[in-house]
């Protein structure tokens, strides 16, 4: 048993086809700490997808609007370099949602790991461009609503 918790979800899995992002590397990881004995089951926390108010502290209510209907310009789309599907953005959701769940833990437990996330850095009114941020990180929808709201604690 792991000192900490993981956070994982099967629902992490992007439905996008071939390409050059590895969409089962989350679950290739999870096995992975399964089958050679670093983690249990019991060590992981299953994520609920991150809120519409959640999403809203770091996306403007348009963006958000466009990814939930499907009403995505074609630039838009292309923007976010990976083809749009409502069951990306429900791994988009859930896996904002698991950095929130793990950022709440670390404050409890003092540490925790959100295995799923990481997509091309997204800004508040539309998703990834090439351009990496400052820090190099990449998102599609921005994992800061759980920075935002360990504000709140």
């Amino acid at each position: 048993m792991l000192p900490f918790k993981l956070v994982y979800s099967d629902g992490y899995y992007l439905p996008i086809g071939a390409h050059v992002f590895p969409a089962q590397k989350y679950r290739y990881i999870h096995l992975r700490l399964l089958e050679t004995g670093v983690a249990e089951l019991s060590d992981f926390l299953e994520p609920s997808p991150a809120s519409d108010e959640d999403v809203l502290l770091v996306h403007t209510p348009e963006y958000v609007h466009k990814l939930k209907t499907g009403t995505l310009s074609p630039r838009e789309e292309l923007q976010m370099e990976v083809p749009y599907s409502l069951e990306l953005v429900q791994a988009f959701y859930l896996a904002a949602g698991g950095s929130i769940l793990a950022g709440q833990n670390a404050l409890r437990e003092k540490v925790a790991f959100n295995i799923g996330g990481g997509f091309h850095h997204a800004f508040p009114d539309h998703g990834a461009t090439r351009q990496k941020n400052r820090a190099g990180n990449d998102c599609r929808l921005r994992r800061s609503p759980g920075k935002r709201y360990r504000r709140h604690f």
